[in-house]
Formats: C-alpha cells, structure tokens, sequence
C-alpha cells in the first residue's frame, strides 16, 4: 500500500522523501504546485543549538516565544532535537554523493559534533576530502551501478543517482535548513544561500 503525504511544503516534502527511501510507493498530494507552498515562498534556513553556550531548552523557549504560545510542543521538541543532525547530514550527503558517482567508498564520520567550532572542522575535512576528486574519477558514471540497502536491491547509474536522488536531496535539506533559521530570526538572506556570485565584465 502506498503513503499518501497531504502537503507539498517542506515537512510534506521531507516526509515523502523519507518514506519513498523506504522503498515504500508514495502519493504526493498539493493543493498547488510546489513552487507556491508557503515554505518555497518562506526562503528561510536552520537554527540549531550547536554552541557551548547555546542548549536545545534554550533553542526551544526561543521557538515558543516566536510562535507566540501556539506551537504544539511535540513539535518543537522534535525540532530542537533534531536540527544538528540535519546540518551533519547536509555535510555528509556531500562526501556520499561524490564517493558513489565515483564508485569509491565513502568515508564515514562518528556524527557526534556538538558545537559550531567542530562543525567548521568537519565541514574543512569533507572540502579537502572532495577536493581530491578530479574529472576522471567520474569516467564510467553513465554505467556505474549505485544501489543502497534502503533500495532493496534495485540500483540505477551513477549519474541518474547523482541527478535525481543525491542533488535533489542535498538541495532539499539546504534549502529547509535555511527556512528554518530564517523562520527563526536568524540574520540570514538570500545572498547567503547564493554565495559568491562570478559576474563576467
């Protein structure tokens, strides 16, 4: 049987992604495309209590204040529990992504950082372990079979994996983080999810 998702946002979206991972058949259900759900309109990011100073009672009394009282707790406890993971799983699914579509075996991470100093530090060693691939590491990826437990035995081509399941997730995963530290009033815009922009004169 498949699971029906009613929502196109980003929790319906993550929610989708997570069970069609699974190896369930999903049915993704939105009242308007998903280019006008209010999260792809938010723009927003992730807040997260990382620092030494900062704690997930304190990331969760903030929550609640912002939301004026109305939040559901449950939710918020999920929220603030959960944040961190998602940054290491952004600077992981790098490091994943690439070592697949090379056929190579990625390297693995105790994911176990807990402040913002460690995670620049892991972020640096995923940089300089992606910065040793070059563009013949990824000769073959038109025939080179990915297939990951979840998958059940089913596989496709490196660069499908890469095209439709690895950017496609990594992307997802920024853009929410970002929606999230936005949603929470974090001094973060548009130009930080963009980057260094390389104009030609």
């Amino acid at each position: 049987m498949p699971v029906v998702v009613v929502g196109g946002g980003a929790a319906g979206l993550h929610a989708a992604i997570r069970a069609a991972e699974t190896g369930t058949p999903v049915v993704l259900v939105s009242r308007k495309p998903l280019h006008e759900s209010s999260s792809y309109w938010a723009q927003g990011g992730l807040a997260a209590a990382l620092s030494a100073d900062d704690s997930p009672e304190r990331h969760a009394a903030d929550t609640l204040a912002a939301g004026r009282g109305l939040c559901r707790l449950e939710a918020v406890e999920i929220l603030v529990q959960g944040s961190p993971a998602a940054v290491e799983w952004l600077v992981r699914n790098g490091v994943d992504a690439a070592s697949r579509t090379a056929g190579k075996e990625p390297p693995s991470h105790a994911d176990n950082e807990t402040t913002i100093d460690e995670l620049k530090k892991r972020v640096a060693t995923v940089v300089a372990y992606l910065d040793t691939f070059n563009e013949n590491d990824f000769d073959g990826a038109d025939d080179r079979l990915v297939s990951l437990p979840r998958w059940e035995g089913k596989s496709m081509t490196a660069t499908n994996y890469l095209v439709q399941h690895a950017m496609p997730n990594f992307f997802f995963h920024l853009t929410t983080t970002y929606a999230i530290l936005r949603h929470n009033g974090v001094d973060v815009g548009k130009r930080d999810y963009l980057g260094t922009i390389h104009f030609r004169q």
